[in-house]
């Protein structure tokens, strides 16, 4: 699957990602937990209810076929998150990519070029 990255916490910790499944033929969106605290600790080894995931969508399959699809089943934060060049990039991802299981763009850095989102 590919992954690209559209916010971090403060921390650096990764919170929300989009991405496209291609054995289950789907787009996903994930919200991650953060995973360190204040101190840089990390939040599991003295939090036992910590959980990675907050939310997701796409794991099963076919379950968001399209971009407008991934529109429209993702939370608010993450709908606003989706550009058109985010969306660009998935349908690349999708339709051109010879190995998108391989590929993570990180869109929270200096937005990438076209060729890196590839």
């Amino acid at each position: 699957m590919s992954r690209i990255i559209l916010q971090n916490y403060d921390n650096g910790d990764i919170r929300y990602v989009v991405g496209w499944d291609r054995p289950c033929q789907s787009y996903f969106w994930q919200e991650f937990s953060k995973e360190h605290d204040d101190q840089g600790k990390p939040i599991w080894d003295y939090d036992e209810s910590w959980q990675e995931m907050v939310a997701y969508a796409g794991y099963g399959p076919r379950e968001i076929p399209t971009p407008a699809a991934l529109k429209l089943s993702a939370p608010k934060e993450i709908e606003e998150l989706l550009t058109k060049v985010v969306i660009e990039t998935l349908w690349y991802h999708k339709e051109i990519h010879e190995d998108p299981g391989r590929v993570v763009v990180d869109m929270t850095k200096t937005p990438p070029t076209v060729e890196q989102r590839r």
